[in-house]
């Protein structure tokens, strides 16, 4: 009889090799969809931008002749930036989004320029998204910006 009780189920060594290896299994599936679905946060974790300073001022100004916002800004990440959107507020509290297409490489500057007609009197406030690999960085914007017209 007790030749019999022996024979029945697992052995707990055979049991524990075999949760470890579904253990495993499970873990490594998890896993494989977590970095497929992370590369443009791992982008976007590359990216950043900032605006140019000269004479202790922001370099961006608003042309009202040209009718164009003019900016330098300067790539600050370790991902090239392929577009950035330069929204804009102007007074009537109303949003334009002006897409500024662009290859500015690691640490690098560039003058750039964006056609805004606009004919009130009032300041306009906008702010910088950067894209990498086309995706929108939403972390590295730079907000509250302040356009004063241009010298």
């Amino acid at each position: 009889m007790n030749a019999r009780q022996n024979r029945k189920g697992l052995s707990p060594l055979i049991a524990t090799i075999l949760l470890l290896a579904f253990a495993v299994s499970l873990g490594t599936m998890v896993m494989s969809w977590d970095v497929s679905g992370s590369s443009s946060s791992s982008t976007c974790a590359d990216t950043n931008i900032a605006l140019q300073e000269l004479a202790s001022r922001t370099a961006i100004c608003y042309d009202a002749d040209a009718e164009e916002v003019r900016f330098m800004i300067r790539n600050t990440g370790r991902q090239t930036i392929n577009q950035l959107l330069l929204r804009v507020i102007h007074s009537e509290q109303q949003f334009v989004e002006l897409p500024v297409t662009t290859d500015i490489g690691t640490g690098e500057l560039a003058t750039l320029r964006a056609p805004f007609a606009h004919n009130s009197p009032n300041q306009l406030v906008g702010s910088i998204v950067p894209l990498a690999s086309d995706t929108i960085c939403v972390d590295a914007e730079i907000q509250q910006i302040r356009i004063p017209p241009c010298p």
